[in-house]
């Protein structure tokens, strides 16, 4: 299944609610639909947009592959960052009703379970950093000082070494710039 997600110029995602008579009918989706045989997933894209809400988009880029198990059937959901291309209002030709939301306020909405990736992922920054293995604590923390004065909101933490000090020091100037720190390894890390 080709997924769009479309971002408007103010940053807010278009959604619409499946007709009550469909599987999973009467929640809300990020639109789109089967990709036919033969069929490029952009061409897809561009093909069910235009159906379902009458507008174009421009496919940007991918932003996430979900498979899914449902009960009785088996979704994949290729999805992708999409811009509305000027000069088109949306229009529920095939959907029960679309709104502009912003992508903090998704949760507010009931979602078949195979977005809720997508949900996720669209409150994560699209770029983070990720630490190198092993380098010195002194000059690791100048890096992740000068990638948070950047606007870096997300670093990955991938020391290999067992540094809480440094770790609790990393986490601190993390919280301060107010990015998260994602901590690779066990529990007590």
């Amino acid at each position: 299944m080709a997924v769009a997600v479309i971002r408007g110029g103010d940053g807010r995602v278009l959604i619409s609610r499946r007709p009550d008579h469909l599987h999973q009918g009467g929640l809300w989706e990020f639109p789109g639909g089967k990709v036919e045989p033969g069929e490029a997933v952009t061409d897809a894209l561009a093909r069910e947009i235009r159906e379902e809400l009458g507008i174009t988009v421009a496919p940007r880029r991918p932003l996430i592959r979900v498979p899914f198990d449902y009960p009785g059937r088996r979704v994949e959901l290729d999805v992708w960052l999409t811009d509305p291309m000027p000069g088109g209002t949306p229009r529920a030709l095939e959907v029960a009703e679309w709104r502009w939301v912003p992508a903090a306020g998704l949760s507010a909405y009931p979602f078949p379970a195979a977005n809720a990736p997508i949900v996720r992922a669209l409150t994560l920054p699209e770029r983070y950093a990720i630490t190198p293995a092993d380098e010195r604590g002194d000059a690791l923390l100048i890096r992740l000082d000068r990638a948070l004065a950047s606007g870096l909101a997300l670093v990955q933490w991938r020391r290999t070494t067992a540094d809480a000090a440094l770790l609790g020091e990393a986490i601190r100037r993390c919280h301060a710039a107010g990015a998260r720190l994602l901590v690779n390894g066990g529990p007590d890390a």
